[in-house]
């Protein structure tokens, strides 16, 4: 221990060692992520199903919005997502 408290940036040296013993195994975890997140990400890209639901949710969206005359919408934000909850009622 007395050995150990003359060491220069004793501290720094230990986590250098500690960071480089584990870094090989958190770079697998977050490799691991990453890889989940662009398969799920090329999933939805290649949905046919999701395309259809975004397509209705766009058609419904105009109806509302424009009685189903005038100029339609082309897209929607994300949070008029949140607001399909108070829509489907009319729809039934």
């Amino acid at each position: 221990m007395l050995a150990m408290m003359k060491v220069d940036m004793a501290d720094e040296k230990f986590e250098a060692m500690l960071f480089k013993y584990q870094f090989d195994h958190k770079l697998k975890e977050i490799m691991n992520g990453v890889t989940t997140l662009i398969d799920a990400s090329e999933e939805v890209q290649k949905s046919v199903r999701l395309r259809k639901l975004m397509a209705m949710i766009l058609m419904l969206g105009n109806r509302i919005n424009t009685g189903g005359t005038g100029n339609m919408a082309h897209g929607f934000t994300l949070d008029a997502l949140l607001k399909l909850d108070e829509v489907s009622p009319l729809c039934l």
